[in-house]
């Protein structure tokens, strides 16, 4: 196995393997030129940098090259105990080399995104983005007054953005059968249902543990001799999907039939924000369940499991 790291910047890319070092544009005729004289049992790592990294991806897989990415925080880790004085693109790729040769074998496959998965996943971050901005916009401008006619229009502005990406995110999902079973959840909504629809329909998962895993709801467990820390959530993968699940058993709440569940968690010492934490962790476990089985939600079946 020959072992390339690949870091990726705007323009360019770093490629370190064995025989050397070069630097190559971040264009689809670069890369593909760059990729076909490697050898045949080349296999790149790369770290999942945003946008950047898809093309040089999925360039790769067009010429037979393995891939894998790794995620960023991990990454930055290994880099710090393996390079602790100095950092720079060259270097980066390097350490990615390195990291290539000894944990190939524990870095997942990286598969090639379905386009229209790809596209809804980039609009519900953009939406993501978009709301966090109108709700740290009207409250900058709470005191302000109506005096600012232009801040107050582009206050409006990206009000009729955010509906545009709901009309287009309901535009990708409506077809698909999954959304309307996730929509008879309790808790789940014309936010959260596409989410799910996407963390299902773009990934092979194994078990609902692997869901939990993948969008950071597990929790560490830091323990050493007599010491044993606080058990915290991973908090790795997408985050909107975090914050839409939280809200979600926030509406679970609000049903009369689930106040007996929250109640008994409550009454184990548990605080709302780990209650809250238990009910999205079930209720992603379920909402998987039925993406592998397509079976109807029942509310009584969901409370009875627990």
């Amino acid at each position: 196995m020959t072992s390339v790291g690949v870091e990726i910047a705007k323009d360019f890319i770093d490629l370190a393997s064995p025989m050397g070092q070069c630097r190559v544009k971040r264009t689809r005729a670069e890369l593909t030129a760059a990729f076909s004289i490697l050898p045949d049992d080349a296999r790149l790592v790369m770290e999942a940098t945003g946008r950047y990294h898809r093309l040089v991806a999925e360039v790769a897989r067009r010429v037979g090259l393995s891939v894998r990415c790794v995620n960023p925080y991990v990454f930055s880790l290994y880099r710090r105990s393996v390079s602790p004085r100095a950092k720079n693109d060259r270097i980066d790729a390097q350490i990615l080399q390195r990291f290539g040769e000894r944990e190939w074998d524990r870095l997942p496959e990286s598969e090639t995104p379905n386009p229209q998965m790809q596209r809804l996943k980039d609009l519900m971050e953009l939406r993501d983005t978009q709301v966090k901005l109108k709700v740290a916009w009207q409250q900058s401008m709470s005191e302000i007054g109506e005096s600012l006619v232009a801040s107050h229009a582009a206050s409006e502005a990206i009000e009729r953005s955010i509906a545009e990406l709901d009309r287009e995110i309901k535009q990708i999902v409506a077809g698909d059968p999954l959304y309307s079973l996730l929509l008879e959840m309790d808790g789940v909504g014309p936010q959260l249902a596409p989410a799910l629809v996407w963390l299902f329909r773009a990934h092979r998962f194994q078990s609902a543990d692997q869901v939990v895993a993948f969008i950071g709801m597990d929790v560490r467990v830091r323990e050493s001799g007599k010491f044993f820390g606080q058990r915290k959530l991973t908090k790795r993968g997408p985050a909107f999907i975090r914050r839409l699940l939280y809200c979600a058993a926030n509406a679970q709440r609000r049903v009369e039939d689930f106040k007996p569940y929250f109640a008994k968690h409550h009454s184990r010492g548990h605080l709302t924000k780990a209650v809250n934490m238990i009910a999205a962790r079930k209720l992603v476990t379920v909402a998987y369940s039925l993406s592998k089985g397509m079976a109807r939600y029942d509310r009584a079946t969901y409370l009875g499991s627990t």
